[in-house]
């Protein structure tokens, strides 16, 4: 496998956090410590244009195809909605207390996971909140919806655990010695890799309302911030706080390729974020140095 640098895209002024998809293939969202939320065309490398500026740093966004407005979710304060059009907030919920780490689209609704280990429910189009619940002891930092019914958290206290909109629990389960960061799912496999602060990576396979571990193997040297999976290709990428980004192979579970400043020009600091672009198949990767960079793998 050869991995070709595309560009690096710089103006952040802080660490960049949180990564999303666009309205069109090649354009794509970031959000920094900085409290800037901004816009990058993947077909015009490095020109940027800022779309909002927060007092506090953002953790997470979620732009929404259906009503062309993103969420934003900034430090200790709340959640924030952006009509796009207008480049305006048209809605805001206040909440000082907690951070949200997740956003997670499912149907018309949209989820998400703060620091007190709660689950808050939106409706899409009216921007109301709907319910919310109890799902862990401690910060949810990733909600993936796995089926038009369940959705998957991963959380600080070490678990996985499998809900409703209702706020039913259907499986809770201890997964990782510590904070279980990130999630991605293969759907055709019906398989769940899940990574954490122990560095480990994990295979999972969900079955009925069991979450039974495959294998499992030491992915970096220090804390797994991110994984993301290529549906197409049957890849997984991981990005660490050890400043790699590493490819994998879904079905053998084993390491293609790593990243790294050395050899490819990567990033100078813990890579926190990955997304995985439509357009070309780019994976674009968000770190510490606050810098996002653009990487094409060639096989």
């Amino acid at each position: 496998m050869l991995v070709e640098k595309i560009d690096t895209f710089s103006g952040h002024r802080g660490a960049v956090y949180a990564l999303d998809k666009g309205e069109s293939n090649e354009i794509f969202f970031s959000g920094a410590s900085d409290g800037v939320l901004a816009q990058w065309n993947l077909r015009k490398p490095d020109i940027g244009k800022a779309i909002a500026q927060f007092s506090k740093g953002i953790f997470s966004i979620k732009y929404i195809t259906e009503t062309h407005q993103i969420w934003v979710a900034t430090h200790l304060d709340g959640i924030h909605v952006i009509d796009l059009h207008s480049l305006k907030v048209i809605n805001a919920f206040p909440m000082p207390q907690v951070s949200f780490f997740t956003f997670e689209q499912m149907g018309d609704k949209l989820v998400a996971g703060n620091s007190a280990g709660q689950v808050f429910v939106f409706e899409i189009t009216s921007n109301k909140l709907v319910k919310s619940f109890g799902v862990s002891s401690k910060s949810i930092r990733k909600i993936l919806a796995f089926s038009t019914e369940w959705l998957l958290a991963a959380s600080s206290d070490g678990t996985i655990s499998i809900f409703d909109l209702d706020g039913n629990l259907k499986t809770q389960m201890k997964a990782h010695q510590d904070t279980v960061f990130s999630l991605t799912y293969d759907v055709e496999k019906n398989t769940l890799f899940s990574v954490g602060k122990d560095a480990k990576v994990k295979k999972w396979s969900i079955i009925g309302e069991e979450i039974v571990l495959m294998n499992e193997l030491v992915g970096h040297i220090f804390p797994i911030h991110d994984i993301v999976f290529n549906q197409q290709k049957k890849y997984f990428a991981t990005s660490s706080m050890d400043k790699t980004v590493k490819i994998w192979d879904a079905e053998e579970f084993k390491l293609l390729k790593v990243i790294d400043f050395a050899r490819h020009a990567g990033h100078k600091n813990a890579v926190n974020k990955l997304y995985w672009s439509d357009y070309q198949d780019f994976l674009v990767s968000a770190s510490d140095d606050k810098k996002i960079s653009v990487w094409k793998l060639n096989v």
